[in-house]
């Protein structure tokens, strides 16, 4: 197993957010304050969403994997955030579908040759049905860290 990508410090669990502008304005600034990204992440990811979505429909619960330039990632990361209530983003490849996600992985790579990689190891993860229900389910951080390590690193 290489490099991991997962920290308890970056788990969001039950999270309630009224729309995906509050979430990314939230998200953000907790990244900014924690030292995973630079202050123009912000910025960065909500012009790249706009620009290609990242809502995706998986079984049993849709996600979104918002990501943006290695330029604004201070260090390697992927946020895990569980919502109370679903947030809609545009579906990945579809402008005219929406996608209502209950599971955010917010992509933090700060080595763009590892990009393609990761969003590679993301979609396999996301495509286990039984991996997908231990992560709605999970009550502990490092629960979640643990099965996310396992299946998705560097």
């Amino acid at each position: 197993m290489g490099k991991k990508l997962f920290y308890e410090e970056l788990v969001f669990l039950d999270k309630k957010y009224h729309d995906q502008a509050e979430f990314f304005r939230s998200i953000c600034a907790d990244l900014q304050q924690l030292g995973w990204v630079k202050s123009s992440f912000y910025q960065a990811i909500t012009e790249r969403e706009a620009a290609f979505s990242t809502g995706l429909e998986t079984q049993p619960f849709s996600v979104a994997i918002p990501h943006t330039d290695a330029e604004h990632v201070e260090k390697n990361f992927i946020a895990f955030v569980r919502v109370v209530e679903p947030i809609s983003f545009v579906h990945m490849g579809i402008p005219d579908k929406m996608v209502e996600a209950q599971m955010l992985f917010v992509l933090g790579i700060a080595d763009a040759s590892n990009q393609v990689k990761i969003l590679s190891n993301m979609i396999e993860l996301l495509s286990n049905e039984a991996m997908m229900k231990q992560l709605i389910s999970a009550q502990d951080p490092a629960d979640i860290v643990q099965i996310m390590n396992q299946a998705v690193s560097l």
